[in-house]
């Protein structure tokens, strides 16, 4: 998450907009970009993304690359 907004659109709408108030650098280990990329995977992934089988570990893998 470089951007300083994340905007996701679904059929010509825009479903999310959230402003990435991180500070500079950011690092992926640190606890508040994990807790907003779960906030934006789960929104992508609507209901199925209920962390299980294996979403949970991606993340984790995400944030220690």
């Amino acid at each position: 998450m470089l951007g300083d907004r994340i905007l996701l659109i679904d059929n010509g709408q825009i479903t999310m907009d959230t402003r990435v108030s991180l500070p500079r650098p950011r690092k992926r280990k640190d606890q508040e970009f994990v807790t907003l990329a779960e906030k934006v995977l789960e929104r992508l992934m609507a209901d199925q993304a209920d962390l299980v089988n294996g979403e949970e570990k991606a993340i984790k893998e995400l944030a220690n690359a």
